[in-house]
């Protein structure tokens, strides 16, 4: 039986032993991750027997790697948003800016409800700075509350809570025709 390490980052894994002798019924195999960059790490192990092709099997390893002396981190602005108020079935827009740093994958931007606010994306691709526009968008009146989530591997994660409230929609009266205005001087 070969054992191999494969993929992208097979570099970063390691396994012992390469290869387990014919008639051997059990063996310890270990597989080891020796991280060489700040990253999320992925390949795969292969174990094959050229005798009993039917046996191939493949494992997908992943590892995190971070440097603790320089620990990751997403720093959201501003920090807390002003309470959104609008007409219900209306819209209204906020923005905040999430800029992560010695991240080792993509940070994760969610809501703890997700029911009546909307996020113009979800993730922010790690080692960057982006815009995020909070969108509050309710179908009827009434005070809403939620949480902006920002977390991601090794960082701490950032709770922002909003608030809004949706005011009934206003109605305009229909009418037909065009409305004709008499002067009063007549």
């Amino acid at each position: 039986v070969m054992l191999e390490i494969t993929g992208y980052d097979k570099t970063q894994f390691m396994v012992t032993p390469a290869t387990i002798p014919a008639g051997t019924s059990d063996t310890e195999i270990t597989v080891t991750y020796k991280p060489t960059t700040v990253k999320a790490h992925k390949a795969n192990l292969t174990i094959d027997c050229t005798e009993l092709p039917e046996k191939y099997s493949m494992v997908k390893l992943e590892g995190i790697a971070i440097d603790k002396n320089n620990p990751p981190m997403a720093t959201v602005t501003p920090n807390t948003l002003e309470q959104f108020k609008c007409e219900a079935a209306q819209t209204t827009v906020q923005a905040i800016r999430v800029q992560t740093k010695n991240m080792a994958e993509n940070t994760n931007i969610r809501f703890a409800q997700n029911k009546v606010f909307r996020l113009s994306t979800a993730s922010v691709y790690k080692n960057l700075s982006q815009n995020i526009n909070v969108t509050f968008a309710p179908l009827t009146a009434g005070e809403y509350k939620d949480t902006i989530i920002v977390s991601s591997y090794g960082m701490k994660t950032q709770r922002i809570p909003i608030s809004g409230i949706a005011t009934p929609k206003t109605t305009v009266e229909k009418k037909e025709g065009v409305e004709l205005k008499l002067k009063e001087d007549n």
